[in-house]
């Protein structure tokens, strides 16, 4: 094992334990899909009643509304913590003064920001798979189980490209200092590319197109497809999975 292994190993152990001590924020984590899901549900079946499942089938193509909503909220989960965990480490490191000191060591910053990186799509993939565990027992979600592991495919090929996305956000901090404003601003702008609450074929062209321009859209809709029969955006999942 050369060195520059043994630091990205090092460091994504690392960040993996301070993630498991705040086991407060895993909890919040697990039930954040849930949450996302559960007002538009009630209003639904409020305003809608039982036509609502028929109406959002005509335009989803899936009578799950919940399901489509839970999935919808664990991408919105991926995408926010994506964000608030690189851009808040960065942000750490910088006010306690050892951002300075990882540029001095032997190991490359990259390999260090890699592992960082590496740490987060590890958690990532377990709380996602743990909060859609929870919310299929609690609204009753009957996932395609014979589709498990090309979900599972779709969710490691999608979290590397939004971990990219997060070094770019890193920069940013690095640049202008700040981490709230921007995060708050880029996961609603997220949510509505990739269609938390509905399907990205009811935006107008311009923001389809850039819709399918960004990494998660594909992640998520993949990831309906895989597990609630939604057609794929090409209509072929290697394709998509491809994207």
């Amino acid at each position: 094992m050369n060195n520059y292994t043994r630091v990205l190993l090092a460091t994504t152990r690392l960040q993996l334990l301070r993630l498991a001590k705040a086991w407060v924020g895993r909890l919040i984590d697990l039930l954040m899909p849930s949450a996302v899901a559960f007002i538009p549900v009630i209003l639904s079946q409020a305003v809608a009643g039982a036509e609502a499942g028929f109406n959002f089938d005509r335009y989803a193509q899936t009578p799950q509304l919940a399901g489509f909503l839970l999935i919808g909220g664990g991408t919105f989960l991926l995408i926010t913590r994506a964000l608030w965990g690189f851009g808040h480490w960065l942000r750490q490191e910088m006010q306690t003064g050892t951002l300075e000191s990882l540029y001095l060591t032997p190991a490359s910053m990259a390999v260090i920001l890699a592992g960082v990186a590496l740490a987060f799509i590890i958690y990532s993939a377990v709380i996602f798979c743990g909060a859609m565990v929870v919310g299929a027992l609690l609204f009753q979600v009957v996932f395609q189980t014979n589709q498990l592991l090309l979900a599972f495919a779709f969710l490691l090929v999608g979290l590397p490209p939004l971990y990219g996305l997060t070094l770019f956000y890193g920069a940013l901090v690095l640049r202008l200092k700040e981490t709230d404003a921007f995060i708050q601003i880029a996961q609603w702008i997220s949510s509505v590319l990739v269609g938390v609450y509905f399907p990205v074929s009811l935006l107008p062209l311009a923001l389809r197109i850039v819709s399918w321009l960004f990494p998660p859209t594909w992640l998520t809709h993949g990831l309906r497809s895989a597990l609630l029969g939604v057609p794929y955006l090409s209509n072929n999942w290697v394709i998509d999975l491809a994207c």
